[in-house]
């Protein structure tokens, strides 16, 4: 039977280049297609330039450049995109050793050590090869429908919220909770321990952007409010003109006789106030026993 041609079908995800290509995905009735420019030639987009990396009912999601290479994440995995190296130009796509698909088209990061992305079921890093759980026990529960610490597990259905940026040595999750707050878990890469974080204006994205001063300039973390209208830079002593709350909880021991009593040092805290009215609330927690 014959059907109607539909041109000019919007392609929302765009990276690279990777020997002068430019490739696209994510058109709505060939997901399973990567487009791509005319080498050298970015506004030229022939019809022919256009390979089928995987089936419909996967999905390509997104794509990103590594090292010097291309890729393209569908639900189910990861795929290289090969250009012909003869002149013609031409892109094939083959699958790599990461066997975990992406979740959400903007829910991963390309860093130094790889590309952190969010999976069905927690988060992975990748190089290209196998997959490495970042997912530890402590914030497992709320990628399975737990709540975890008095946190709401994440929605799944919000996937515009779902966002992942590598920042100073820090990856940066950006989620919506079943309760419809945008939450933010934070991985320390040096120790590989998570804490939780949030803004005074609930956001819709994060992005660290470099200023051109080379390795030793750090990255600037833009951030997008959510209803606000407003764009943030994640400086300054105020959010958007609220305080800023901080909940520090110290290390607790009792030597093995938690009813004796016993002292080991005075708590301070010392900080540049920049002017700005600092107010201290300090608590004792017992766990319980």
């Amino acid at each position: 039977a014959a059907g109607a041609t539909r041109l000019n079908e919007p392609t929302p995800y765009l990276w690279g280049p990777v020997q002068d290509l430019l490739f696209t995905c994510g058109n709505l009735y060939q997901p399973g297609w990567v487009f791509y420019c005319t080498p050298g030639e970015p506004d030229h987009w022939p019809s022919a330039n256009a390979t089928e990396v995987c089936s419909p009912a996967e999905q390509l999601m997104n794509g990103f450049v590594w090292g010097t290479q291309a890729y393209v994440f569908s639900r189910l995995r990861l795929y290289q995109l090969h250009v012909n190296l003869t002149g013609s130009g031409q892109v094939i796509g083959t699958p790599t050793g990461c066997e975990r698909g992406l979740a959400a088209p903007w829910a991963f990061s390309v860093g130094p050590r790889g590309v952190s992305f969010l999976s069905t079921d927690g988060l992975y890093l990748t190089d290209g090869g196998g997959a490495q759980s970042l997912t530890d026990d402590h914030v497992y529960g709320l990628f399975h429908g737990e709540t975890v610490n008095g946190y709401l597990p994440i929605d799944w259905t919000v996937t515009t919220a779902l966002r992942l940026e590598d920042y100073d040595n820090e990856l940066w999750f950006l989620y919506q909770d079943t309760g419809g707050t945008r939450q933010i878990l934070i991985l320390d890469w040096a120790d590989r321990t998570w804490r939780h974080f949030t803004f005074g204006r609930q956001l819709s994205c994060l992005v660290a952007e470099d200023e051109g001063g080379g390795s030793t300039t750090k990255p600037v973390l833009l951030l997008g409010g959510r209803t606000t209208g407003k764009s943030y830079t994640y400086s300054g002593t105020s959010d958007d003109s609220l305080a800023i709350a901080v909940t520090i909880r110290m290390g607790s021991r009792d030597q093995g006789a938690p009813r004796h009593d016993k002292l080991y040092g005075d708590a301070y805290f010392s900080a540049d106030r920049a002017g700005v009215t600092v107010t201290v609330t300090g608590a004792l927690v017992v766990p319980s026993i």
